[in-house]
């Protein structure tokens, strides 16, 4: 999140839905604040045992998470997830403001698998899933939208898959500019309780950029 003197905020809020083979909406697992908390944690207490698995493999605590009411439920509604705007991403804004260091615009999406929680510094997702035609180059489709009295939300909507191969567990996400100058930046990234993907369905993601 950026903030000005005058109140200017600028945030971002990625949301996810699973789609079956036929376009039908399948639930997804919606975190409570404590089910969040409790994630974080284990993911830091596990960090690294996860890191080469298969990537149809969910963490074993993420599915320990997702047994216990207390910690969440299913739903087919659309998932939110907050996100942490990194560096990177805020010198690029700042250059796209004043038009200058040949700064892009934030046009992709991009999944991966890794568990370790987002920090200022991530220049990438820990483990991009870039097999089966689900890598970064998916362009999310642009609209921007203004609403009353004065906020403008600039959103991606992009859809990985069908992928024709295995089912996906994604447990973070991020939002990136195109290549340049063999650089990519990215703006945000986010991890979360994992959100399978079947080899023969889909996950729609949309990156709400929210200034107001």
């Amino acid at each position: 999140m950026l903030r000005n003197n005058d109140g200017i905020i600028i945030r971002g809020v990625f949301g996810f839905q699973s789609l079956g083979p036929n376009g039908e909406i399948l639930p997804l697992w919606q975190e409570t604040a404590l089910g969040r908390l409790v994630r974080r944690k284990l993911d830091k207490m596990h960090a690294g045992e996860h890191d080469g698995a298969p990537q149809d493999e969910a963490p074993p605590w993420h599915i320990w998470c997702q047994k216990r009411r207390a910690f969440g439920s299913w739903t087919g509604q659309m998932v939110r997830e907050t996100n942490l705007l990194v560096t990177s991403g805020k010198a690029e804004i700042a250059g796209l403001i004043i038009n200058t260091g040949s700064k892009v615009a934030f046009q992709f999406l991009e999944i991966g698998t890794g568990t370790a929680g987002p920090v200022v510094g991530d220049l990438d997702l820990q483990t991009p899933i870039t097999t089966d035609a689900m890598d970064r180059n998916t362009l999310g489709a642009v609209t921007l939208t203004l609403e009353a009295p004065s906020a403008t939300t600039a959103r991606l909507d992009g859809t990985f898959g069908p992928n024709g191969g295995s089912s996906k567990a994604v447990t973070e996400a991020g939002d990136f500019n195109v290549i340049t100058n063999d650089t990519i930046d990215m703006m945000a990234r986010s991890t979360f309780g994992v959100k399978t993907i079947d080899a023969a369905g889909s996950l729609q993601v949309i990156y709400d950029h929210l200034i107001s």
